[in-house]
């Protein structure tokens, strides 16, 4: 039953992302279970280095994200995956960040909570920006693939991409760990 319970909620945990990802790109998350225990932990991202976005920037996109997937209580009845770090880009098409959402708690970097970088292809010109670690709270798949659409110009793959993102952050927004 707990092999049952883990598969359903990593099918909806996947469905729920590969929800959000087919507003911008047909191309679906990847992912890989990196290690078994009570509590299985996966890694999902997008193929490659750079997604290709349709719209006047030729921006791109790379998502790697992590999950845990366990019982929700003691009663091990139900599962839920939570998202316990993430990395989302929005790139040039030279595949330089514009800019990059990170939250990596485990990570040897000093930063552990959620943040920001200006990346190279900002040009933002302030070598201390382009370093810094900007704190930003956390950051839902749904809502970049949102920034990117409107304030990037990225051309969206559905007519309904606005709701299927609100109803892809809300599945996904429960889930932060």
């Amino acid at each position: 039953m707990p092999v049952r319970l883990r598969n359903e909620a990593l099918r909806a945990f996947r469905d729920a992302i590969d929800r959000a990802l087919s507003c911008v790109t047909g191309l679906p998350i990847i992912a890989r279970q990196r290690r078994s225990s009570d509590v299985a932990v996966f890694e999902f991202e997008t193929p490659g280095e750079f997604v290709p976005l349709r719209g006047p920037l030729r921006l791109g996109l790379r998502v790697r994200l992590r999950a845990q997937i366990g019982p929700v209580d003691a009663s091990a009845r139900a599962w839920q995956a939570s998202i316990v770090a993430y990395q989302y880009a929005l790139l040039d098409s030279d595949g330089r960040e514009y800019l990059a959402y990170h939250w990596h708690p485990d990570s040897v970097s000093h930063v552990t909570e959620p943040h920001l970088h200006l990346g190279p292809a900002a040009q933002v010109g302030v070598p201390v920006l382009v370093a810094a670690h900007l704190p930003t709270g956390a950051v839902g798949l749904p809502a970049v693939l949102r920034l990117a659409v409107e304030a990037f110009s990225t051309r969206p793959l559905r007519r309904d991409w606005s709701a299927t993102l609100a109803t892809a952050g809300s599945a996904l927004a429960t889930t932060l760990a």
